[in-house]
């Protein structure tokens, strides 16, 4: 340990507080031991209600079963979990414990590679923080691949400190290690690419030409050996980051129709996502905002942004492990920052990278007393420290004893003590349709994952309604008439049309001074065999062009109920589990999760009387098997009127 690091000679406590952590090697297991009990008594036994943890159960068991290539989200997590899954099954408490592991052996590298590189006195305050943080420690117990991208990330670091960062030159040998841990990192979660440019950046600085060349030379090589091993063995052509870069480019995750960001979206984007994860969430990892609080303040997340920067520039010639820590951080936060959507606001999408904020914020205020006047530095930064640890005790204490009864619960057997009525209801049934419902019949669902992880079987999940854009549907046929819903049957007949050609329907949020309807109504789309006659057009309420007629509503959207039953007969569905899944987790509201009901509710529209209730589960918060009359459609169809 170099002694500049903690010898603060104007503050004896400070500096005597870093040579006793020097000397007491028990410190740090003990930190590691406070980790181990409370990701202990915060481990949660069920799967949450997210989905997302479930998906990487779902895929490393494809890996396993079928062979089937982990695709869109990072495959290495799902490759780390298809050996448990080979030997075990879907054991989930030994599978969530891999992520338990991967917390402990995240603070383990942590240490051991930043002991003799960084301030002991802040390292050991962001350790401590760890072991106490319950926003941290929730990964310690699900099956997201956020812990085992932190113990990855750890090894990325030890390993470009010591080869890149401390060395004068890098070896072969040392860039194609250096190499197999970016893979690693990229390849557990995307954003991981982001490191490749700070390495560009930290040896172009440093005008280190040739070692840029053999790292990006050992890197390259690496992923392209990759991606012929994975067309050889899986089959698999698809770049990681392909269908992921799609998404993020998106204005709209979940609608590809409404195009991708420009620059000035995506700037807005980034702005918004660091003013609510460097505030909100940092604020509720360190405890200066409690969990129930969900304020945001862009000062809070600016001044955070110019920390790292400060810090950074810096430490570039104070301390160089510092200065590239800083680097990093900064440049994966903004990698982050302009990818996720804004609406996404997950918590999980930046932990990774808290505890790095916290220890390069303490660590230059450490240097900034040592090498300059602003000797008030590191005592004011750790009494805010000191603060922060008490704050986080008094939520990890309440944490502890919220979850308590579920913990209690789990040891003995039971999973599902944690979940609300309403997940409660909701996975019973999935497990009630899988025992009832043969292996040839499908099932769909919201929350396919969660399913597949209950009820042992593959479901077809269904997270949004397949919308048809009004220009795709007027290039399909020429002539169409828009009329209200309750006109259906009477210009059927004037116009002799058939069942079939109820082709869609209309609704959307009427914009003002357009079209006199309530928000919600329907109106019919109908195809016509020819250009509707003059009379027709004369008519009130009926409209001839479907995108003028989508144009008067703000979100109008056209659905094809025909499109809908195609899809599930498709893949063999004749249930569906409906359920009353909260939008609001933590209280009772009229409002659910209702996207299986809206889907059911535009097939009913045309096909009136096709479903019918097999079972139900709950009398508060229920959830329902129902069943699709394939035969009653098809008789419909067949009628012709």
């Amino acid at each position: 340990m170099s002694t500049s690091f903690d010898a603060l000679s104007e503050n004896k406590v400070l500096a005597g507080l870093g040579r006793w952590l020097n000397q007491q090697r028990w410190v740090f297991p003990a930190l590691l031991g406070l980790t181990a009990l409370n990701a202990l008594l915060l481990f949660e036994f069920k799967v949450s209600e997210g989905g997302d943890d479930s998906s990487y159960i779902m895929r490393a068991f494809d890996l396993v079963r079928q062979g089937t290539y982990p695709t869109y989200q990072g495959p290495a997590y799902p490759f780390f979990l298809a050996p448990w899954v080979a030997l075990l099954g879907i054991h989930i408490p030994v599978l969530k414990l891999t992520s338990y592991l991967s917390i402990l052996g995240f603070s383990w590298i942590t240490y051991r590679s930043l002991r003799h590189r960084l301030p002991l006195v802040p390292l050991f305050f962001t350790l401590a923080l760890c072991a106490l943080s319950p926003v941290l420690l929730y990964f310690a117990s699900q099956t997201y691949s956020e812990a085992f991208y932190m113990i990855v990330q750890a090894g990325f670091l030890a390993l470009a400190i010591r080869y890149l960062v401390e060395a004068e030159r890098i070896s072969w040998k040392q860039s194609l290690l250096l190499a197999l841990a970016f893979w690693l990192l990229a390849n557990t979660r995307t954003i991981g690419y982001a490191a490749l440019p700070v390495l560009w950046l930290h040896l172009g600085l440093h005008r280190r030409w040739a070692d840029l060349g053999k790292t990006t030379a050992s890197i390259v090589g690496i992923l392209i050996a990759w991606e012929g091993l994975k067309r050889l063995i899986w089959g698999a052509d698809e770049l990681q980051f392909a269908s992921q870069g799609k998404t993020h480019l998106q204005k709209n995750a979940y609608d590809a129709s409404e195009g991708n960001e420009d620059l000035m979206g995506l700037v807005q984007r980034a702005w918004e996502n660091m003013e609510g994860y460097l505030s909100k969430h940092f604020l509720h990892f360190i405890g200066f905002q409690k969990p129930e609080d969900m304020t945001e303040n862009v000062l809070v997340g600016l001044l955070v942004v110019l920390l790292l920067v400060g810090v950074g520039i810096y430490a570039f010639r104070k301390n160089k492990p510092l200065y590239f820590l800083s680097l990093y951080t900064t440049a994966l936060l903004a990698g982050n920052f302009l990818g996720v959507h804004a609406n996404w606001d997950q918590v999980r999408l930046v932990i990774p990278y808290f505890p790095y904020i916290a220890l390069i914020v303490l660590s230059g205020g450490w240097l900034l007393s040592v090498h300059t006047s602003m000797k008030w530095a590191a005592p004011v930064l750790t009494g805010l420290s000191t603060l922060s640890l008490l704050l986080v005790v008094g939520t990890l204490n309440q944490s502890i004893q919220a979850n308590g009864p579920e913990f209690r619960a789990g040891i003995a057997g039971d999973p599902l003590t944690g979940y609300t009525p309403d997940w409660y209801n909701y996975v019973r049934m999935t497990e009630y349709a899988a025992a009832e419902v043969p292996d040839s019949v499908g099932i769909a669902c919201r929350k396919a994952g969660i399913s597949f992880i209950y009820g042992q079987r593959k479901f077809k999940g269904i997270t949004r309604i397949p919308y048809t854009a009004a220009d795709s549907l007027e290039a399909r046929h020429p002539h169409w008439v828009v009329v209200r819903t309750p006109d259906v049957g009477r210009w059927m007949k004037v116009m002799e049309l058939t069942q079939e050609d109820r082709v869609a329907l209309a609704s959307g949020r009427p914009k003002p001074n357009t079209i006199r309807a309530t928000e919600g109504e329907f109106f019919e789309i109908l195809r016509l065999p020819a250009s509707a006659p003059d009379s027709l057009k004369d008519e009130a309420n009926v409209w001839t062009d479907v995108s003028d007629f989508v144009g008067m509503f703000d979100e109008g959207f056209v659905v094809e109920p025909d499109r809908l039953v195609d899809d599930l007969r498709k893949d063999r569905v004749r249930y569906l589990i409906e359920a009353s899944l909260r939008v609001d987790p933590n209280r009772v509201t009229d409002r659910t999760v209702n996207t299986i009901t809206r889907y059911l509710y535009y097939i009913q529209l045309k096909y009136p009387n096709t479903f019918r209730q097999i079972h139900a589960i709950g009398t508060s918060e229920p959830a329902y098997l129902l069943e699709l009359d394939y035969a009653a459609i098809d008789r419909l169809r067949a009628l012709g009127r």
